[in-house]
């Protein structure tokens, strides 16, 4: 999917205005599709937008946990962020703040802002 290059080379409103044209035209769509759409938001600074789409998921991954904990500290809502991190932590208990880093991000400042949502994920909550 397009979207998927767009969010990791530095273009995540393309990859927002991809998936969401995708998932209008699959009502079906696969769960990944929320993945790459919350991604996409948190990327993009919609905070709260992100959390929307990623609280929608079914069965998230481990690192929609961690990304939900950084939304959420980003938006002051320690509690929140705690009990996402903790779950990230049930499910993948070496993770670190740079565990994100394993992914394909082109752009260094998104690789900096994630980096900062996920250390402000930790700070919050420590």
């Amino acid at each position: 999917m397009m979207a998927v290059f767009q969010m990791y080379t530095g273009r995540p409103r393309e990859a927002i205005e991809q998936v969401s044209r995708a998932m209008r035209f699959n009502p079906l769509h696969p769960q990944w599709c929320f993945e790459i759409l919350g991604m996409s938001l948190m990327i993009a600074r919609c905070y709260e937008d992100a959390v929307k789409v990623f609280s929608g998921m079914r069965e998230p991954a481990y690192h929609v946990h961690g990304y939900l904990a950084g939304c959420l500290a980003k938006l002051g809502r320690r509690e929140d962020a705690l009990r996402h991190r903790e779950r990230m932590l049930e499910i993948k208990p070496d993770w670190t703040p740079d565990h994100y880093r394993k992914d394909p991000y082109r752009n260094a400042e998104d690789i900096e802002h994630i980096g900062g949502l996920m250390r402000l994920a930790t700070e919050a909550i420590e």
